[in-house]
């Protein structure tokens, strides 16, 4: 579903991806999930697993800037892990796509998959809970919605993308414990820049 734009978006475009809904989770086929399960959207008529978005990533083009909201259960690793352990907590080298320390409550949690030479676009992912957690729901949105338009603030949030989720962490808890991850080519003017907010000629 998303290839079409694959051809269309190029440098400096920003493609915004949201996902509210169930998720879950299916035996691992090819073996490159350390729990054994990978992670899928559940639509009305099908569901898209998480190995399916992970061959779509490398076909969109250099300085294109895609910004993911998974407001579902399992929803972690839905861009596809190659590997569990990046999110042990652990200090990326240089090599990674965007270094930092992840630490349970440190002064980062922004995560950042290990590099992929294929993909060229920059990659936000902002998750509703772990892999292991289950999303909860909600009168009129689901708990981490509620709390995401809580802080956003119809636009007057001036923070960060980390800053947002840090929010959304600290009222959801541990029972959700929302997530934010980069992979691809990212670098600050994307992860620094207001949330949901357009970045007008500027290719990063």
């Amino acid at each position: 579903m998303f290839k079409s734009y694959t051809g269309i978006l190029e440098a400096g475009d920003t493609f915004f991806i949201t996902f509210s809904g169930h998720g879950g989770q299916i035996k691992d086929k090819d073996g490159d999930e350390a729990d054994g399960m990978d992670e899928i959207w559940c639509f009305y008529d099908q569901y898209l697993v998480d190995d399916d978005l992970k061959e779509i990533w490398p076909l969109f083009k250099k300085g294109v800037r895609i910004i993911i909201v998974s407001s579902s259960c399992h929803s972690r690793s839905t861009l596809k892990v190659l590997n569990n352990d990046c999110f042990s907590g652990s200090v990326f080298t240089p090599d990674s796509t965007f270094q930092h320390t992840v630490t349970q409550n440190g002064k980062s949690i922004l995560e950042a998959y290990f590099p992929d030479p294929s993909i060229k676009a920059g990659i936000v992912h902002i998750s509703a809970c772990e892999d292991y957690q289950q999303a909860e729901d909600g009168e009129t949105y689901s708990a981490f919605t509620r709390v995401l338009l809580k802080h956003w603030d119809h636009g007057r949030f001036d923070g960060s993308y980390e800053d947002l989720v840090k929010k959304i962490q600290r009222e959801t808890g541990y029972t959700q414990k929302a997530g934010i991850a980069t992979l691809g080519n990212n670098n600050p003017v994307l992860l620094n820049s207001i949330p949901f907010k357009l970045l007008t000629n500027q290719k990063t």
